[in-house]
């Protein structure tokens, strides 16, 4: 952040955002099964990443108050989905909370879960948040 503040022209405003994956909001008949997916999932370090952090998108206010940047302000959005089929990323979210499924996790209970959601969405009874965090500072 300091070497970002560095290099912005005076007056120029930095979005630093971030998902916090830790708190995705997914109904599941087996809520059990989805916190642990979900817990799992956000906590996973993937290759290339030296880091995980599941809960990153809520520590960024306080990371940006210790910066040199001024008048800063939080902003939060949520990605919603209704359906399975409306957005490819949601797809891809579920399919890596699948993947992130703990060791010893019954293989049926895991295909009972998907069934689940599809189940859900047929209904129309789908729902898919994630959260995003963001915060502006001014130089």
């Amino acid at each position: 952040l300091a070497q970002i503040h560095r290099v912005l022209r005076p007056g120029g405003a930095l979005l630093l955002g971030h998902h916090d994956f830790d708190a995705v909001l997914l109904t599941s008949s087996d809520r059990e099964l989805t916190e642990s997916l979900v817990h799992g999932y956000a906590s996973m370090q993937l290759p290339g990443m030296k880091s995980a952090d599941a809960q990153m998108g809520r520590q960024l206010p306080a990371l940006m108050a210790q910066s040199p940047f001024r008048d800063l302000e939080a902003v939060s959005t949520l990605d919603v989905d209704l359906a399975l089929g409306s957005d490819g990323s949601i797809l891809d979210l579920l399919q890596s909370l699948y993947d992130a499924a703990p060791a010893g996790t019954d293989p049926a209970r895991l295909r009972r879960w998907r069934e689940d959601l599809g189940d859900r969405d047929a209904k129309g009874i789908f729902y898919c948040a994630i959260p995003w965090v963001g915060v502006v500072g001014i130089r």
